[in-house]
This record gives C-alpha cells, sequence and structure tokens, in this order.
C-alpha cells in the first residue's frame, strides 16, 4: 500500500472526472470535504460512506504538562 500526497490525489481525481474542472478548483472542493469530515467528528457523529469505509471519532489521552513546565522553570532561573 502506497501514501498517496494531496497534489497526487487531486491529479487522480482530475484524471477520473476527464479533466473537466482545474485542479486548483478540486483542491477547494476536498479541503470543503475534509474540513467537513473534521466537523462530523469533532461533534462526536460517525461518518459512514456507502459501504467503503467508517470514520469514529477518537479521543486523544489528556496531556501531562508537568514536564514542559518544570523545564520552563529550569530555563527561567
Amino acid at each position: 500500500m502506497a501514501n498517496i500526497t494531496r497534489k497526487e490525489l487531486i491529479k487522480m481525481i482530475s484524471e477520473k472526472i476527464d479533466r473537466k474542472y482545474p485542479q486548483e478548483e478540486i483542491y477547494w472542493i476536498l479541503k470543503g470535504v475534509f474540513g467537513s469530515f473534521e466537523d462530523i467528528l469533532k461533534n462526536g457523529d460517525t461518518l459512514v460512506v456507502w459501504d467503503y469505509f467508517v470514520m469514529e471519532p477518537k479521543l486523544k489521552n489528556e496531556h501531562n504538562y508537568y514536564r514542559a513546565v518544570w523545564f520552563l522553570d529550569v530555563l527561567t532561573d
């Protein structure tokens, strides 16, 4: 499996739709789509795209900032 970059994805979509739209327009459409995905997940909802994939929100572990604060205290002394 390969990692597909943003630029490669935009080029693939452009070729798939026979270059009917400029790649710049495809970029802005994708930006809106993935921004919407992010909003859905931030709300705690699950996104199901047909039978292809499911995106569920995953909570990150709480960060412990104690070490960073200690490091800053050492720098300021």
